[in-house]
């Protein structure tokens, strides 16, 4: 079966070391430049999703920034099932992703899209890219 996935990247200053993150899910900050997304779940607003990183940038160099598509991503602790939404993790596994699981009431968290193939923790894996805001 023929695929056809076409990508979207955009480019901007890496806030940290990224040069252990690529495939990770990343965010904007409010100086413009990227950094790995803490997906923990809170009260809103919460940072949103801005791509996963396609490159091993260090702090003040140039970050690739995928969006849209097909995407290969970072999966963290307690894997992805495909067919299910996947979220971005938090603390040790910031930037990475995982099953969704809803967050506690009152709060928030940003899904970034539909496991394409299951995967376990440390694995890079497909997703397809469509992010939202889950509130509860």
């Amino acid at each position: 079966m023929a695929t056809y996935n076409e990508i979207v990247n955009f480019s901007a200053e890496a806030a940290s070391d990224l040069s252990s993150k690529q495939f990770h899910v990343l965010t904007v900050d409010s100086s413009g430049k990227v950094d790995a997304l803490d997906g923990l779940a809170g009260s809103l607003p919460l940072s949103p999703p801005a791509g996963v990183l396609a490159n091993k940038p260090v702090a003040g160099e140039q970050a690739i920034v995928s969006y849209g598509g097909i995407l290969k991503v970072a999966v963290g602790s307690g894997g992805i099932t495909a067919g299910k939404e996947v979220m971005v993790l938090s603390g040790a596994d910031a930037g990475k992703c995982g099953d969704f699981s809803s967050p506690a009431a009152g709060n928030a968290v940003y899904t970034v899209g539909v496991a394409l193939e299951s995967a376990a923790s440390g694995d890079i894996a497909k997703i397809l890219w469509a992010p939202r805001i889950v509130s509860n």
